[in-house]
């Protein structure tokens, strides 16, 4: 679903807006304590070891005191697209390289804003 302009996408954001919101809860690499069990066979070996080091490294060097998910908000609430991606793309980085991850409550949302990029 390509967007035309960023209304267009800050409106398919807005519509999505709860079940993204807990998709950034549930896997930004911030949270990794609080992950959500998922038991999904890694289908891509070679790219999970990849994701798992950024993984590590956005866990490493983000240092807000705000949680992502308010953040999240806050960005949608501000219509700030930039930040929106940003955060849905670092949460990107806490599912597992896998075809079950397609199973994950807000990750084909997250995948249609990915696909669509900023403006």
């Amino acid at each position: 679903m390509p967007f035309n302009d960023l209304a267009q996408a800050l409106a398919y954001v807005r519509s999505n807006e709860k079940v993204l919101t807990e998709f950034v809860a549930g896997y930004h690499p911030t949270r990794s304590s609080t992950r959500p069990k998922l038991s999904v066979p890694i289908t891509a070996p070679s790219a999970e070891i990849a994701r798992k080091m950024v993984e590590r490294s956005i866990r490493r060097t983000e240092q807000s005191s705000e949680s992502p998910e308010s953040r999240f908000k806050q960005a949608v609430k501000d219509g700030n697209y930039g930040a929106i991606v940003d955060i849905i793309q670092a949460a990107w980085f806490g599912v597992p390289e896998s075809t079950g991850c397609w199973q994950i409550p807000g990750f084909k949302e997250a995948v249609t804003i990915l696909e669509n990029g900023e403006f």
